[in-house]
């Protein structure tokens, strides 16, 4: 995710909320970006809590989700940006690469795949 977000053309601004993991085991282009504000919390609480308490140090007009095994096109910020300026609407999608699958696909399962 660092790698792809350092090729982005916009200003950006990265939360890492560590889910109860090791600061040390940060890469070090990572931790001493400036860009880049780590929430360390003490103890593991869960993906979508992690997600939600780093939601509360955004200091940016807009947000992007991402785990940091998703990779963003060159210009992914940018269309997205773009999209919410030219059409003043609240939110808008677009695509990136999930590096590493998860094993459990829920449209398969409900869809009997």
């Amino acid at each position: 995710m660092y790698e792809s977000l350092t090729r982005q053309s916009v200003p950006w601004e990265a939360v890492i909320a560590l889910d109860g993991a090791d600061r040390t085991r940060l890469p070090t282009p990572l931790a001493g970006d400036s860009r880049v504000c780590i929430l360390a919390l003490p103890r593991q609480v869960g993906a979508a809590c992690a997600r939600n308490l780093a939601l509360g140090c955004v200091r940016t007009e807009f947000v992007n989700w991402a785990d940091d095994d998703d990779e963003f096109t060159d210009d992914a910020m940018t269309v997205r940006l773009r999209t919410l300026e030219m059409t003043g609407l609240g939110w808008c999608a677009g695509y990136s690469e999930d590096l590493h699958p998860s094993v459990f696909r829920p449209t398969e399962a409900l869809c009997g795949r």
